[in-house]
């Protein structure tokens, strides 16, 4: 059994030993190469120019597929920070913050009853006891009314704050 190449072996030549001389012609034209540079002999140029076409629309799919893959992730982690920081505000309470001076100082003494209730004092910030006495009912539930809507958007249960 001979060499790779020297004509008595039965192993085909590599690449780098054929001759090339008569590439794009003559009695022994070489085989065309498909994308993946693996000769496949007998295919046509139309062959060739799909396989090629196939070959650049699959690394293109690969690539945005992979490029999805990312922001997806990018989106996941922000997703997750929105809805951390929701949970936070959810559980927020204003320390110093004394909703009977608050009401004293906005409405006087005489309408006290009317803009404080005591029970609300240790209130999270985003709640309608809470602000119900810092900004008044229709106020508060046109912001309780924002941060549902968010929590609805980010497919969050109600009850689990406000």
């Amino acid at each position: 059994m001979g060499k790779p190449g020297d004509g008595t072996s039965s192993v085909p030549p590599l690449d780098s030993e054929r001759d090339h001389s008569n590439v794009g012609g003559g009695t022994n034209p070489q085989p065309p190469l498909c994308p993946e540079g693996i000769p496949i002999p007998g295919i046509g140029a139309e062959a060739r120019k799909a396989a090629r076409e196939e070959s650049v629309t699959a690394a293109l799919e690969v690539r945005v597929n992979v490029d999805l893959a990312k922001r997806n992730a990018e989106l996941e982690t922000k997703f997750s920070l929105v809805c951390e920081a929701l949970c936070v505000l959810s559980e927020l309470r204003l320390e110093g913050f004394n909703l009977r001076d608050h009401a004293i100082a906005e409405h006087g003494e005489e309408d006290l009853d009317e803009w404080y209730d005591a029970e609300d004092e240790g209130a999270p910030f985003f709640t309608e006891a809470f602000l119900y006495n810092l900004l008044g009912k229709e106020d508060a539930r046109t912001v309780l009314a924002a941060v549902r809507e968010i929590q609805r958007a980010l497919g969050l249960s109600e009850r689990a704050f406000v």
